[in-house]
């Protein structure tokens, strides 16, 4: 019964006091906005100077990979060139070069179109292989063994 009496004796909210929770929770609310407004301007300015060093560095960057660029067309580009040569006269001089070129053409489809353009030029220039006075012999691997007879 004491807890009765209590809950009797306990005065009700007045208008004039829920007016002041309302006010209280009001200003934490925006106390509470106001802080994560400050907060992501933080974040905003620290990704804004983040990036700008970011776009620097790419900058500085640019220069060099131009130059590296520039450097490889005059140099290693000339290089792949006359490597490319040296491999259509190897073909043109070497038929069996030319088959195992097809061969790694199809098992590497990324290289056919630079074994086609070797193949096409060694086969365009329409010179002979050159003579060797040399005669080659039958290797004993490649010759056929002898078949039985049947009786």
């Amino acid at each position: 019964m004491d807890n009765m009496d209590n809950l009797e004796e306990q005065p009700q909210p007045t208008p004039e006091s829920a007016l002041d929770i309302l006010q209280a929770k009001y200003d934490a609310l925006s106390w509470l906005v106001g802080c994560a407004v400050v907060l992501l301007a933080g974040v905003a300015i620290f990704f804004d100077l983040y990036l700008r060093q970011r776009v620097k560095d790419v900058d500085r960057n640019q220069m060099m990979v131009n130059q590296q660029i520039s450097e490889y067309v005059r140099n290693e580009l000339q290089k792949n060139k006359e490597f490319a040569a040296k491999l259509q006269d190897y073909a043109r001089t070497h038929p069996d070069f030319a088959a195992k070129l097809q061969e790694s053409a199809r098992e590497h489809p990324d290289f056919a179109p630079m074994v086609a353009t070797i193949l096409s030029k060694s086969m365009a220039s329409n010179q002979p292989p050159p003579s060797t006075s040399v005669t080659k012999s039958p290797s004993p691997a490649s010759s056929t063994p002898p078949q039985p007879t049947k009786k």
